[in-house]
């Protein structure tokens, strides 16, 4: 895949994850209407309220390593940065994202 193919194919990604992470945010919020909270976690596929947090981090980190993978590719020096808790898992998706986007 070349570099403008996968830019592309990088911000489409991030465009349907900040609809989703937005939505999540929302849903974590108490102040909001009881319906429009059940509303949002079942559309969201999450079962109890208390896990729509864990949802948003778990996202969080695959929009960090989408943004930074971005970096990368474009050759700027500046980076995101990552929590030590979340490392792991930022490089797990770093690396499935190198194997996906090869650069032939």
């Amino acid at each position: 895949m070349d570099t403008k193919t996968a830019i592309r194919t990088i911000r489409g990604r991030l465009k349907d994850l900040a609809v989703t992470q937005r939505k999540a945010k929302r849903a974590r919020k108490t102040t909001i209407p009881k319906d429009e909270r059940t509303a949002l976690l079942k559309e969201l596929g999450i079962l109890y309220p208390e896990w729509a947090h864990a949802d948003v981090m778990r996202r969080k980190v695959e929009i960090t390593a989408l943004i930074n993978f971005r970096h990368e590719l474009l050759g700027s020096p500046y980076r995101h940065g990552v929590r030590e808790d979340t490392k792991a898992d930022y490089e797990g998706h770093m690396n499935e994202l190198r194997k996906e986007l090869v650069l032939v």
